[in-house]
């Protein structure tokens, strides 16, 4: 966007602000300039850089069609990066936003800004016009990849979730299947006590020797036999 250096381009922010609040309105030149040239700051500025002549019908002309149009343009782009924004905390309740999702934000609101000072455009041929009709294109490539992109590492995602979710479900069979088995092998091996030890105390003295780690008389023949 060029640097303006007309009279309304030169006045502090807040008052340009206020000008273009009023234009927005609907309120003519005739009920706007007495307002504003009698401004002390706008006086100043217009005996300091323009030779005391204040601003006229048509410096609010020529803003209109510059500086106003990039205002309302700016506008629009806030507006769009604000409900955009809110898109993206919303989906802050299912999953942090990654950061392309915050690029894509701002390459929204770029996109919206370029749209919108191309309404006026008539005559593309002209240098400046086509030069923001390339950069346009430019635009709708870049969001057509990111869209790719983002709908890429979506299907990555879900495939990784559903083979987390497989490894999961192998993992608890596992588990079962283990102790099912642990719970098999102390079921023979205790049988295979009880059958070698009529006695209580010996039976005892295996099962500790057992837990241990110590072998126990005839505790390998007579699990393997059963």
């Amino acid at each position: 966007m060029k640097t303006r250096i007309g009279k309304i381009a030169r006045l502090p922010a807040e008052i340009r602000e206020a000008v273009n609040q009023r234009l927005e309105q609907g309120q003519p030149a005739g009920q706007l300039l007495p307002w504003l040239n009698n401004l002390p700051e706008v006086r100043r500025i217009m005996v300091e850089q323009f030779d005391g002549l204040p601003v006229s019908p048509q410096n609010i002309s020529e803003w209109r069609k510059g500086g106003y149009r990039d205002w309302l343009a700016k506008r629009e782009e806030q507006e769009i990066m604000r409900s955009l924004k809110e898109d993206a905390a919303s989906l802050t309740d299912e999953a942090s936003p990654m950061p392309s999702d915050f690029l894509s934000i701002h390459l929204m609101a770029r996109f919206a800004r370029v749209m919108a000072s191309t309404r006026q455009v008539r005559d593309w041929s002209k240098p400046a016009h086509w030069k923001r009709l390339c950069e346009l294109s430019e635009l709708v490539t870049a969001l057509r990849k990111g869209d790719h992109s983002a709908e890429r590492l979506r299907l990555e995602r879900a495939h990784l979730e559903a083979e987390q979710k497989r490894l999961r479900l192998l993992e608890e069979g596992t588990r079962k299947r283990t102790l099912e088995e642990w719970r098999e092998w102390t079921r023979r091996t205790m049988e295979a006590i009880f059958r070698a030890y009529p006695d209580d105390e010996q039976r005892a003295l295996a099962v500790q020797r057992l837990l241990f780690g110590q072998p126990w008389e005839g505790g390998e023949d007579q699990t393997q036999s059963n």
